[in-house]
């Protein structure tokens, strides 16, 4: 397909060409010569001998060469570009599944490609718009400048969108992370955990690890822009999650560095520097070329495509491969259980991050920042999934692909197969860990707490939040009312030293109903710091001051429904009832 719209304009310009030759063939007819014996250096010294003005037929063939130049342009185009596409097609042969090949391949065709391409459709989009100037001319006797001139016009912006994404290609990728800069000197826990596994696999120990929120984990040699720094992090960088650590043990999480650092072992990432910066290149080449709607973005879009395509199933048979022994690698560092559960973990609770972002974007259009991000999607993990849930979600998702910043990963269930993971998923940690993979970094809250502020006021200067865009008039008295209903409820499901789910369910559901305002996400931070609320003394004698006695009465209502929540009811939940209702 690639090649006949390649050729389509050639062709196009070629039959042009012999149908205009052989009108001005008929014209000479009388003198019983062809349009290239008039304009030759023969017949021009005949006309000089005879005498005649040599200003006409220099005038005559004036405009018989343009219609020579376009059979020229349209032979030889057609020829470059069959040339160039069998030269795509043999290169992508040669390189095959090879890495080094496929990079080394790819940091020759790339540019060349680019700059071809742009070439050619500035040569196509002269001959399209001859073509279509004569056809104008010649059948309809008239001419259209605004149609014929705006094609060319055409042609040459689409060349200068390739032969940009050519000039923009970056051999050093520079990539900006919401994150810190962990030095060795407070964060000396997590280095050496890090440090033994780079010794036990026999990897490179990377020169910096970022700490952030973004639930991923990777490792680049790429330039990374972080927030503790005004220069960027050269060299080898491994970036953490901290909402992730506090769902992976100790192993989970050994085994995930394992995994990232066997990309630096296998010489992953330097290879995906040298082949990711052409690979977007020509990918923004493609994208920017597609949002032309124009006739000549066509055969350039088609050879883009056809570009593409012939390399990416070989980058993502690679990236496949790539994965495939970076896991076995995490699962040597610790084991591939491990591994298994960090992988169906990250996979179960993926789309959790996004859904706590949208209800933290309407939570500061309220009025009503957060504390914590990352407890707070730990929080949804804990209370709104357990093994049997996260199990369906896992089968649900066995298709599913990681997100990475630079490769294409495998789906989960190809991941789990070349693992050797199994079905059985009660073997699965859940809930709020007590002794997480977060325990290896000193002060994590105090850092969660501080990139969450820095994640809502980005939000903020970005637009995404307008801040307090919704918040009441009478904010100030029905806040007070929802945070006290919710301090209540929280006091209640933390009264008998565990936080159930179904408790946290109720609360909610219940709370919603009960109050307008009652918000989530500040109910949940407060179930997760019960060391912050008040006793059952104090918070009783508040409530019997701000409410009257039919309000008392729905709020006992409300905490001995999520006291039974659970299928029992506590001694210190039995206490707080009575309390309330003394």
């Amino acid at each position: 397909m690639a090649v006949l719209i390649l050729l389509l304009i050639p062709i196009l310009g070629y039959l042009t060409f012999y149908w205009l030759r052989s009108i001005i063939n008929e014209e000479l007819s009388d003198f019983e010569m062809s349009a290239e014996e008039f304009c030759s250096k023969e017949f021009a010294e005949l006309w000089a001998n005879a005498g005649m003005p040599k200003s006409q037929l220099t005038a005559a063939c004036a405009e018989i060469e343009p219609v020579f130049w376009l059979g020229d342009a349209s032979l030889y185009s057609g020829i470059a570009s069959v040339i160039f596409l069998v030269l795509v097609v043999l290169l992508s042969r040669i390189a095959g599944n090879n890495r080094e090949r496929l990079a080394g391949t790819f940091s020759f065709l790339v540019p060349f490609s680019l700059l071809f391409i742009s070439a050619s459709t500035i040569v196509q989009g002269g001959i399209f718009t001859y073509s279509l100037y004569a056809l104008q001319v010649n059948l309809m006797e008239a001419w259209f400048p605004v149609v014929t001139l705006g094609v060319g016009l055409g042609a040459l912006i689409v060349a200068v969108y390739v032969i940009n994404s050519a000039f923009s290609i970056k051999r050093q990728v520079t990539m900006s992370q919401m994150a810190i800069n962990a030095d060795k000197e407070n964060y000396a826990d997590l280095w050496k955990f890090i440090e033994a596994i780079a010794e036990k696999i026999g990897a490179p120990v990377p020169n910096n690890i970022a700490i952030g929120l973004e639930p991923t984990f990777y490792a680049t040699s790429a330039n990374v822009k972080v927030l503790s720094s005004d220069a960027n992090l050269t060299g080898e960088t491994l970036y953490i999650s901290l909402p992730l650590m506090r769902l992976f043990t100790k192993d989970e999480f050994g085994a995930v560095v394992g995994h990232e650092l066997g990309h630096f072992k296998g010489s992953d990432v330097a290879y995906t520097m040298k082949f990711a910066p052409l690979y977007r290149a020509l990918s923004t080449a493609v994208d920017k070329t597609a949002n032309e709607a124009r006739v000549m973005s066509i055969p350039a879009l088609a050879v883009l495509s056809f570009l593409l395509d012939r390399f990416s199933l070989a980058e993502k048979e690679i990236s496949r491969q790539r994965e495939f022994e970076a896991d076995k690698v995490g699962a040597n560092a610790v084991s591939s259980e491990a591994l298994c559960a960090a992988l169906i973990k990250v996979t179960a609770f993926s789309n959790l991050w996004n859904d706590l972002m949208y209800d933290v974007v309407e939570n500061l259009e309220y009025g009503r920042p957060v504390n914590n991000l990352s407890s707070l999607y730990a929080s949804r993990v804990a209370f709104d999934t357990d093994a049997d849930a996260a199990g369906k979600v896992v089968r649900e998702n066995l298709d599913f692909k990681i997100p990475h910043p630079t490769d294409t990963h495998p789906t989960l269930s190809e991941r789990l197969d070349n693992l050797g993971g199994h079905d059985d998923h009660s073997y699965l940690q859940m809930g709020l860990l007590e002794d997480s993979s977060l325990t290896l970094i000193h002060g994590a809250i105090d850092l969660e707490k501080e990139l969450s502020l820095v994640q809502q006021k980005l939000y903020q200067a970005l637009g995404v939040a307008q801040y307090e865009t919704k918040k009441p008039d009478d904010a100030e008295v029905s806040y007070g009312v929802a945070r006290l209903i919710q301090t209540a409820a929280a006091v209640m499901v933390c009264a008998d030293g565990r936080v159930e789910p179904s408790e946290i369910a109720e609360a909610e559901e219940k709370g919603m109903k009960m109050v307008s305002h009652f918000n989530s996400l500040e109910f949940r931070e407060a179930c997760l710091n019960p060391q912050a609320l008040p006793n059952v003394a104090d918070l009783s004698k508040t409530i019997k001051e701000v409410f009257n006695q039919q309000h008392i009465t729905l709020m006992v209502e409300l905490l001995s429904n999520i006291a039974a929540a659970d299928g029992h009811v506590s001694s210190e939940e039995e206490k707080f009832i009575k309390q309330l209702s003394g």
